[in-house]
């Protein structure tokens, strides 16, 4: 599962998975990227968290941006190079040049 949430406005922009989960749960995602990208000074650009049911991987593209890609993997999945394909994913779908190519 993936999403893409404005943490700021706390919403999910879009997502894509498998499974469909219920909106109640990807809220919850959303704020679990808000909390943990939320802690220090200067905030993370990537946060990991391992949960009994898998991890979930919050990368933002750049600093302090409140758009972040959200990814729940299965335990036991292979993250060596999630983290930076996440935050390589998150700038091309935030790049400029998608929302003139959306737009058109």
């Amino acid at each position: 599962m993936t999403v893409l949430a404005d943490i700021s406005a706390g919403s999910v922009l879009a997502w894509d998975g498998a499974v469909k989960w219920p909106q109640e749960h990807l809220d919850a995602l959303c704020a679990r990227a808000k909390a943990a990208l939320s802690l220090g000074t200067p905030k993370p650009q990537s946060a990991v968290l391992t949960q009994p049911f898998g991890t979930e991987i919050f990368v933002r593209a750049e600093q302090d941006a409140s758009e972040v890609l959200c990814s729940v993997f299965a335990p036991k999945a292979a993250l060596d190079t999630v983290i930076e394909q996440s935050r390589m994913l998150c700038t091309a779908i935030l790049s400029p040049e998608n929302d003139r190519r959306v737009g058109s």
